[in-house]
Formats: structure tokens, C-alpha cells, sequence
């Protein structure tokens, strides 16, 4: 079975996926249910793809790395003297890295942000699937969920589910 880059992702009402200044507790606030669905998620991929600023945004979280059980790459033009063993730092073409990554047997790979990979892949059109939970807030000035100079594409309702307050949408690419 060919593998999907999957782009798994929380925004706003408003289309962001962070403060301007970073800040996600918009989403720690939002009334949800458990995980929404985030561990089951997390079963189907065994692969993750990230932006630097992305990775140390999580490195800086006062826990062990998340994803020490999957295939992590990153993607910058400025890798650290010493990451994290388990990453490959990635500095160039994403469409050759997701081509590879591709034609490996495995699972699913999660595209897990931030803005600007995000828009990278959108305009190399390498998204195969968006799993999409909307937060019930308005946050004003923040990290577009969607930015860059994309062509149309567009996706299939999979799946909609609701978690309390959290809405999740589950869109497959035509």
C-alpha cells in the first residue's frame, strides 16, 4: 500500500496555528475529549517530518522527545552542531526527500508543521491527507494555518468527528 504524507494539525476559528508569538495554550484551553484521536493517529505513521523551528519548539518542552519510536526528519538550512539521535537533518529538496521516503515500505508519515514546511509542501503539492481540528476560538495575529503560493487542490471528506468543543475533519486529497 503507497504511503500518505499526512498533515495532522489544530487551528482557530480564525485559521491560526499558533499566537505570533508561539503560544498553542489557545488550544490547551479548548474543552476536548481525551486525545482526540491523536494515539490512534500516531499508530498509522512511523515516520515524521517537521521544520526546525518546529523541532525546538518540542525539544523545549520538559519532556522526553516525543517520537523516539519513529523515522524523524527535519528540514533546514541550519542544522545543530549536536541534535537529537534520533533526527536526520534535511537541508534541500523535499520533493526528493518525500519520493524516497515514499518508495520505502512502512507506514504513514506525519507532516507535523510548522507554518512555513507547511507551505512548502502545499506548493510541491506533496499533502496527500489533512486531518484538520478546529479549535473554538479567535486568537487574531498568529501562525497562518495556510500561506504561500499553493495551487488548487482539492480534497475529499473522509471523516468528521467532534470531540466537545474541538471539531475534526479528515479530508483525503482527489
Amino acid at each position: 500500500m503507497k504511503r500518505s504524507v499526512i498533515l495532522y494539525i489544530a487551528a482557530s476559528l480564525d485559521g491560526k496555528i499558533a499566537k505570533k508569538n508561539g503560544d498553542l495554550n489557545w488550544l490547551y484551553q479548548t474543552e476536548n475529549d481525551g486525545d482526540n484521536g491523536y494515539y490512534a493517529f500516531m499508530k498509522q505513521v512511523d515516520t515524521t517530518i517537521m521544520g526546525r523551528t518546529t523541532y525546538d519548539e518540542v525539544l523545549g518542552f520538559d519532556v522526553p522527545f516525543p517520537y523516539d519510536d519513529y523515522e524523524n526528519y527535519v528540514v533546514t538550512s541550519h542544522a545543530p552542531k549536536e541534535g537529537h539521535p534520533e533526527v536526520t537533518f534535511v537541508d534541500g529538496d523535499i520533493v526528493h526527500l518525500v519520493e524516497n521516503l515514499k518508495e520505502k515500505e512502512g507506514k504513514d508519515i506525519f507532516l507535523i508543521g510548522g507554518g512555513n514546511l507547511i507551505a512548502q509542501f502545499l506548493e510541491k503539492d506533496l499533502v496527500d491527507e489533512l486531518i484538520l481540528s478546529i479549535a473554538p476560538v479567535l486568537i487574531g495575529e498568529g501562525v497562518p494555518l495556510f500561506s504561500g503560493n499553493y495551487l488548487e487542490k482539492r480534497f475529499k471528506l473522509s471523516e468528521l468527528r467532534q470531540y466537545k468543543d474541538l471539531v475534526q475533519m479528515h479530508y483525503v486529497a482527489e
